[in-house]
């Protein structure tokens, strides 16, 4: 268990990477011990017991949901009062979501990608579409984390609720997150595997 002081460093670090993913400023915060990560659109809510890597998996999800506008109100209307619904909807847009935001996703998350579901729309709105079908779908991988309707319409309804805002995020600061991160988790598991280079060499993930 780490102490306080190392969560809470360890938080700030992740809401960087949430808001450079998500493409608003999105803050991270540790969720009940053992339930699915999950957001309202301004906070993302992990598990703070889970290991570094699925923090790293179920926020890449959530965060990429925010960014493909699979959370917007419109859609998630219908899924209020529904939660097998919205375990569908999550089972065939999380995969859609991923893909759309490839390009930015740390390269251990892109092993998460179904590209036979992700190809299945190119909207939220197809994704709901599927969900609503007769189709065979299955339920979404434990790191997909949740959707939580109401949360999300509660905070979409307030009217101080701000637009969404590209987040501006200095390469060499971001650099030095995923750095940390990394250091982390070999930390935690030993494990000596690169988390978080870029395949592309030299300039980080974003690079």
């Amino acid at each position: 268990m780490k102490s306080g002081e190392e969560n809470s460093g360890g938080l700030e670090r992740l809401s960087l990477l949430a808001s450079a993913l998500s493409g608003r400023a999105l803050e991270v915060a540790a969720g009940e011990p053992g339930e699915p990560a999950w957001t309202d659109g301004r906070v993302l809510f992990v598990d703070p017991v889970a290991s570094a890597h699925d923090q790293l998996e179920t926020l890449s999800v959530q965060a990429s949901l925010l960014a493909a506008g699979s959370l917007e109100p419109d859609v998630v209307r219908r899924l209020a009062r529904h939660p097998a619904l919205a375990r569908r909807y999550l089972a065939v847009e999380g995969h859609r979501a991923l893909a759309a935001n490839e390009d930015l996703l740390p390269p251990p998350v892109h092993s998460l990608i179904d590209c036979n579901i992700a190809g299945r729309g190119d909207s939220p709105a197809a994704s709901l579409a599927a969900a609503l079908s007769r189709e065979a779908i299955g339920d979404p991988p434990d790191n997909f984390g949740a959707i939580r309707a109401r949360h999300l319409l509660a905070l979409s309804n307030r009217a101080d609720t701000p637009a969404t805002m590209r987040a501006h995020v200095a390469h060499q600061q971001f650099n030095q997150v995923l750095v940390e991160l990394e250091e982390d988790e070999k930390d935690d598991v030993g494990s000596t595997v690169d988390l978080f280079s870029s395949p592309v060499g030299g300039g980080g993930t974003l690079g």
